[in-house]
């Protein structure tokens, strides 16, 4: 006894342009996250940096949660700024 597939080539022909596509998809999805988690602009380090330039202070973080969505960013805690010239004048949030 014989066995017979009939597959259909029309089949066959629109299944590769859809996996391509999926793979398209999928190569510039992870293209993008490694290219984001690479230059994050809301890391701890960053953010300090960019706190003590902007306030011309010793900047001390108690904590630091950074957020994705929906708005990326970072939520900071406990902040000690110290000011290096006038030390009386130092804040605490």
């Amino acid at each position: 006894m014989r066995q017979v597939v009939v597959t259909s080539r029309s089949s066959n022909k629109m299944r590769k342009p859809i996996v391509l596509a999926a793979l398209a998809m999928v190569v510039i999805l992870t293209a993008a996250v490694i290219f984001l988690a690479w230059r994050w602009p809301f890391t701890r380090e960053a953010v300090l940096k960019d706190l003590e330039e902007a306030s011309m202070s010793k900047v001390d973080i108690g904590a630091f949660h950074g957020t994705y969505f929906p708005r990326p960013g970072c939520v900071l805690e406990r902040i000690t700024l110290l000011r290096v010239a006038f030390p009386a004048f130092s804040l605490s949030t």
